[in-house]
């Protein structure tokens, strides 16, 4: 959460822009809050935990879901 919020202070206006409109895969309940208080567009991707087969499996899951749509 601290990470995701230090980098939204660290980049200038456009970057944020690029980073509010860029989907994100997160490993908490509290990382998807922060994106949403930061106001990313999209809904945060939540793994099941902060392993590497899960976050694909997020990946995939959102890609699956958002060719199907």
């Amino acid at each position: 959460t601290e990470g995701l919020r230090n980098l939204h202070a660290m980049l200038g206006a456009p970057g944020r822009r690029w980073l509010i409109n860029t989907p994100v895969v997160v490993v908490s309940a509290a990382q998807a809050a922060a994106c949403r208080e930061l106001g990313f567009v999209q809904p945060a991707i939540v793994a099941r935990e902060a392993a590497d087969q899960a976050i694909l499996e997020a990946i995939r899951t959102w890609r699956t879901l958002r060719i199907s749509i």
